[in-house]
């Protein structure tokens, strides 16, 4: 596959497969990944800029051994489905099922974020803003989602005052 490279098999709906299947002791899951390609995009930007994570986030997502792991979001595999299979601009594939991208995975990459621009932003309104922004922008890499938008501004507003 384009983003699970060679885990097909762990997808088959008449097996019984652990979501994680694949990865050994100690490995990181995909979003855990996912992370550290966010943490690496903010140090070569010197700060939290979405649209520089979202071309980092493609690249790692293609190469084949980028990770271990056999599962993927359904966010995930709405995106590049949405890439590939419907050949839309790489800034209009973040998608939503109404059902499974409106989740608390999808917090993970905008808490980082947050953090982040939080300590650069520094104390005051100008940091509590622009951890809030980078939440929101973070989580709209890869999901089309208004509650997740609210929850990571939300999030962004707590992670300043921390």
């Amino acid at each position: 596959g384009v983003i699970n490279h060679g885990k097909k098999p762990y997808w088959d709906p008449a097996k019984s497969h652990h979501y994680h299947a694949t990865l050994r002791a100690g490995e990181e899951t995909l979003e855990a990944s996912l992370v550290r390609v966010l943490l690496r995009t903010v140090a070569s930007t010197k700060s939290v800029e979405a649209d520089a994570f979202r071309d980092q986030y493609v690249k790692f997502m293609q190469t084949p051994g980028s990770h271990n792991d056999s599962y993927a979001s359904t966010a995930h595999r709405m995106f590049f489905a949405n890439l590939f299979h419907k050949q839309k601009p790489v800034k209009d594939c973040p998608d939503n099922d109404a059902h499974n991208v409106d989740t608390i995975d999808g917090l993970v990459l905008p808490s980082v974020a947050a953090a982040c621009a939080a300590y650069k932003g520094g104390p005051g309104a100008e940091g509590k803003a622009a951890a809030r922004d980078a939440a929101v922008a973070v989580a709209a890499t890869t999901r089309a989602s208004r509650p997740l938008a609210t929850a990571a501004a939300a999030l962004g507003d707590a992670m300043h005052g921390a």
